[in-house]
């Protein structure tokens, strides 16, 4: 009809359809990213997978073995046969007794008896040490930060039956008697393999047995002046005596603790309470809320698919020697703490994930005190037969025809010299410099005679 007017368009429904339109790209545009980043991410993790990596906490676990094979059950029956007071069980568990009674108020005599009371035990323990494997029964299916009690029981009782096997080795050595000694020497080495075996939650006990050891076996050498057939037998022994296997094994099975975060923070906070209270993770206020909110979803797989990347690239510099590997190591470091603020479990644990270059340290510097006890005995053999040490240990060397450990943190020999009647090795250590033996920074061994 002429003159009619045409219908007014309404403001708010225009503005709600092109509201609609908006949160639609917005939706769409979010579950692309997330598809996306979902992607990547699996793709990253399927490399750590094919690397050797188990995909959750639960496959941390050692596999079940058959009971006749199983050490764990013989070193059950040795804690059983103890025979010690209180005070002792203390002592015993202690690291100051462990490297031998020099080092705290026990005598030979106190230390003869208490081996004179757990025989029993010294021979479930040596019946133990020769069993190719072990395993841990226990729920794995719990958090990683909540130490199944099996491993304390193991971590604190082992302990105990390595300090008593390291104690008889000393004193066999001490009263001649030395092969005896070397064969109880050998079982101390087995034990800490067996323990390391474990994976990650057991390496730092492996660590800690194989450190006394070797420390009760210096202390042992300073005291006694074994023959050449027992510091050959002993040589041998710790050359075979690689942890090698344990840590690479514990580097794997360290990963899936770190990416437990971030599978809680996406399925299992109420199950684990990882952001309450208690958590390490400061994660209240709006700043948690936005992390863990849809929104958020996006930054922590973004956060993780970059935490997957410097997992891989730490895992390509776990078979490298440390001297080669530092930097990368450092580099990695400083790539963590250029992580955005609002990477909330990267600012708080990514620093932990280079953790795998502590493991690295830990390994060498295990490393360069079995091989220094090496050459420790090569000079004590080459002492034996000539009277004296030798004025270098190229001499050492040539006479014996050894073939003597290098020092892992230089790539060459250890440092050498003589001191009185006794000598001197030294390594480089961890910071990759020659102190001359004269720093806190280098890994020192005096041997008084």
């Amino acid at each position: 009809m002429a003159g009619s007017r045409a219908p007014r368009s309404n403001p708010l429904l225009f503005a709600g359809k092109i509201g609609l339109v908006v949160l639609l790209v917005v939706v769409v545009v979010y579950l692309v990213l997330l598809s996306e980043l979902r992607s990547s991410l699996q793709w990253h993790l399927n490399r750590l997978y094919a690397a050797g990596v188990p995909r959750s906490w639960a496959e941390v676990a050692p596999p079940p073995v058959p009971d006749k094979d199983n050490a764990a059950l013989i070193y059950e029956q040795a804690i059983k046969q103890f025979n010690l007071s209180r005070a002792e069980r203390h002592k015993i568990s202690s690291s100051r007794w462990g490297a031998w009674w020099s080092a705290s108020n026990a005598s030979p005599a106190d230390v003869q008896d208490i081996l004179n009371r757990n025989r029993q035990a010294l021979v479930l323990i040596r019946k133990a040490a020769d069993k190719p494997r072990f395993h841990l029964a226990g729920d794995w299916n719990v958090t990683p930060y909540k130490v199944p009690s099996i491993i304390n029981w193991f971590a604190y009782d082992a302990s105990r039956c390595a300090a008593l096997l390291r104690a008889d080795a000393a004193r066999l050595s001490e009263q001649g008697r030395d092969a005896q000694a070397a064969d109880s020497w050998g079982r101390c080495i087995r034990i800490s393999e067996q323990v390391g075996s474990g994976g990650f939650p057991l390496w730092p006990t492996s660590v800690e047995m194989r450190t006394m050891m070797l420390a009760t076996l210096q202390r042992t050498l300073v005291r006694t002046e074994p023959d050449p057939q027992t510091c050959r037998a002993l040589f041998e022994k710790l050359s075979q005596a690689d942890l090698r296997a344990a840590y690479r094994k514990a580097v794997v099975t360290s990963i899936p603790m770190t990416l437990w975060w971030f599978d809680a923070a996406e399925h299992d906070r109420a199950q684990f309470g990882v952001f309450g209270g208690h958590s390490r993770l400061r994660l209240s206020g709006w700043p948690g809320k936005l992390y863990l909110s849809p929104v958020g979803r996006l930054i922590r797989l973004r956060e993780e698919v970059g935490f997957v990347e410097v997992l891989q690239e730490s895992l390509s510099l776990m078979d490298r020697p440390y001297r080669d590997s530092a930097a990368g190591y450092a580099a990695l470091r400083r790539r963590l703490k250029r992580a955005p603020s609002y990477y909330l479990v990267t600012r708080e644990l990514g620093l932990g994930i280079v953790h795998q270059e502590s493991l690295a340290r830990e390994y060498e510097r295990i490393k360069a005190a079995q091989r220094a006890m090496q050459v420790a005995l090569a000079l004590k053999a080459y002492r034996a037969e000539q009277g004296a040490y030798p004025v270098s240990l190229d001499a050492a060397r040539g006479y014996l025809k050894w073939k003597l450990p290098e020092d892992p943190f230089s790539g060459k020999d250890f440092g050498y010299r003589r001191k009185g009647a006794g000598f001197v090795l030294y390594s480089w250590g961890e910071d990759l410099r020659d102190d001359g033996g004269k720093s806190d920074r280098d890994m020192v061994w005096e041997f008084t005679r």
